[in-house]
């Protein structure tokens, strides 16, 4: 673990574990030693993915055998102690330390010299269990030495190990595809149960243990429980689950027992009844996971992993995200990222301060131009294919299919009466509301511009800025008077180099302190002198640049201008460049953003 040293406050400090770097804020030195504590002894409660955030949110990393996996298909995952994490895989085990895999397999370890591996599990001495297909069942201590305990010598009645589970007291429960399950306890004795004990089959899927510290186990036949005293009984069937095979057995963040048996999800109040979201397709469920934040993960063998947070469901498959649908290992780690082992690798699903946004929430074009939000919280995006909108989970599309006349949108604003005004590369302007698409009267001056920034005014009038030059257009008011949601159309003025534009090709728009229109250009920038007349800013007036992309101003006498020469500050008359010799990394700026706080 790298610590950085101190710094004066406020300032942002960097924890490095063996798995991955997290920032804090170093207000409190205090909460921070706590924090990085948390995450070297791995009791790490407060680390866990938000249960409010939705899975799109989350980054998905991927990690496959072009990273330095032996195999892709990772059927097992585990952290020791130590921050390591480790995974199974059909061509021997993987240890992970956040950068490159170490493997181990017949090559360099005897023990593994079967290593399919489909089991792993960590105890809190810093030992890794490992549940191999037919190499029995092997520790590696946390001084890194082997052992192995399997038929051959008879230190194990089976060699094929299903499934590892470390109990509250740290005894060691595997399971077998054909002969039941072991339990070696703390004296190192081993004690099997199998049909002859009571199991009701053999062939053991899943394990979970109760508060109560009695042992769930999932069966070819049914759902049975080991008690306290090693007493073996059925207890699905007795509570009324449906008779047949359990693939798998879980306890959520109630304490309820949750299964998944016959194609369908159950859960145990007084007795055993379909969940609530059991009306969806969700055969083949062989994984039930809780992570930390009490959120169950079901991982299927063709259909992908489901999120159950409460009553929300959300599904993560190949469509938006997920390398394969085939989900064989989930394992939560000292950080709180979940790990999802597949058939096509292992990926991470975690939570950072940013997200990318793209396919998987259903935008399928990724030439994003322009955002926004409106004041119901949806989040519009014109795209090089058209407007989509994004609200409570959902995507919306709009093309020149649904009704569109031009599906290159560059900018977006929001008009009177919640009406969206869409400005298009080389097809004018439009309004768009309620879904449908409301043409402007006289919009036919703007037929083949480009429209690179729109500025409604409180007073109703709206300012376009093009490839062919300023334009305002003014509502006319209805019957109803002045009333925006009763006007019916307008008119448009155009202003240029006539009116004081350095050029009429318009990029940015903004009001300054004093409420005046300012306006950027490729040739510098103008001011708003009266309704009819624009004081130029370009080269004869002494800007240091062309292209002004973006402008903010601060004060009453100060504007700040992005351009193609760097950052240019216009204050009390003067001009002052801000560009590589300040230290800034590039020449050209596209946009900038008052943070509000100087």
């Amino acid at each position: 673990m790298l610590i950085a040293s101190r710094c004066p406050a406020p300032c942002v400090l960097m924890v490095c574990t063996r798995t991955s770097c997290f920032t804090q804020g170093a207000r409190s030195l205090g909460s921070l030693l706590l924090a990085v504590a948390l995450a070297i002894t791995g009791s790490a409660e407060v680390w866990a993915l938000p249960a409010d955030r939705s899975l799109v949110e989350f980054t998905i990393d991927r990690f496959d055998s072009r990273s330095g996996l032996p195999d892709n298909m990772v059927m097992a995952a585990a952290q020791t102690s130590d921050g390591y994490l480790w995974f199974g895989t059909w061509e021997g085990l993987a240890r992970f330390n956040g950068h490159e895999f170490a493997v181990f397999d017949r090559s360099n370890t005897p023990e593994l010299e079967r290593h399919a591996i489909r089991a792993l599990a960590a105890d809190k001495s810093g030992n890794l269990w490992i549940g191999t297909a037919r190499g029995g069942l092997i520790r590696r201590d946390a001084a890194g030495q082997w052992r192995r305990w399997q038929r051959a010598d008879g230190s194990l009645p089976f060699d094929d190990v299903m499934q590892i589970v470390v109990d509250e007291e740290q005894r060691v429960w595997a399971a077998s595809e054909t002969a039941g399950l072991v339990r070696i306890n703390a004296d190192g004795s081993v004690q099997q149960f199998g049909i002859e004990q009571g199991l009701s089959n053999g062939t053991v899927f899943g394990l979970a243990q109760r508060s109560d510290g009695s042992m769930l186990v999932a069966t070819f036949s049914g759902l049975d429980v080991i008690d306290d005293d090693d007493q073996v009984s059925e207890f699905g069937h007795a509570n009324g689950l449906p008779a047949g095979q359990v693939r798998a057995v879980a306890i959520d963040a109630g304490g309820r027992v949750r299964v998944s048996a016959g194609g369908r999800q159950y859960l145990l109040a007084e007795r055993f009844g379909l969940t609530s979201s059991a009306g969806e397709d969700r055969g083949g469920v062989q994984q039930i996971y809780r992570d930390r934040a009490g959120a169950l993960w079901l991982g299927s063998t063709d259909r992908g992993l489901w999120r159950e947070v409460g009553a929300r469901s959300e599904r993560l498959d190949t469509s938006n995200g997920l390398a394969h649908n085939r989900v064989l290992a989930l394992l939560e780690d000292h950080e709180g990222n979940l790990w999802v082992g597949t058939s096509a690798g292992v990926q991470r699903i975690r939570h950072l301060p940013f997200a990318t946004l793209g396919a998987n929430i259903g935008l399928d074009n990724r030439y994003v131009r322009s955002l926004l939000e409106d004041d119901k919280g949806a989040l519009w995006a014109g795209t090089s294919g058209g407007l989509y909108r994004y609200g409570a989970h959902e995507m919306a599309h709009w093309s020149r299919a649904s009704g569109l006349p031009n599906e290159s949108i560059l900018t977006l604003a929001n008009g009177p009466d919640r009406r969206l005004w869409v400005g298009t590369y080389g097809g004018g302007v439009f309004e768009f509301k309620n879904e449908r698409v409301h043409y402007l009267d006289g919009a036919q001056v703007l037929a083949d511009a480009q429209v690179r920034a729109i500025l409604p005014l409180p007073n109703g009038d709206v300012w376009v800025g093009s490839s062919v030059g300023l334009f305002r257009y003014r509502y006319r008011a209805g019957q109803g008077g002045d009333d925006p949601r009763d006007y019916v159309g307008g008119e448009w003025r155009k202003y240029s180099t006539e009116e004081g534009l350095p050029r009429p090709y318009v990029m940015a728009l903004t009001l300054d302190q004093q409420g005046r229109l300012v306006v950027g250009t490729s040739a510098g920038f103008a001011l708003q002198i009266d309704d009819d007349h624009f004081r130029p800013m370009g080269e004869a007036q002494g800007f240091p640049a062309r292209d002004v992309f973006a402008i903010v101003p601060r004060g009453e006498d100060t504007l700040w201008l992005a351009t193609d020469s760097g950052l240019v500050r216009w204050r009390g008359g003067e001009f002052k460049q801000l560009s590589s010799a300040q230290g800034l990394p590039f020449r050209s700026w596209f946009t900038l953003l008052d943070d509000g706080r100087g």
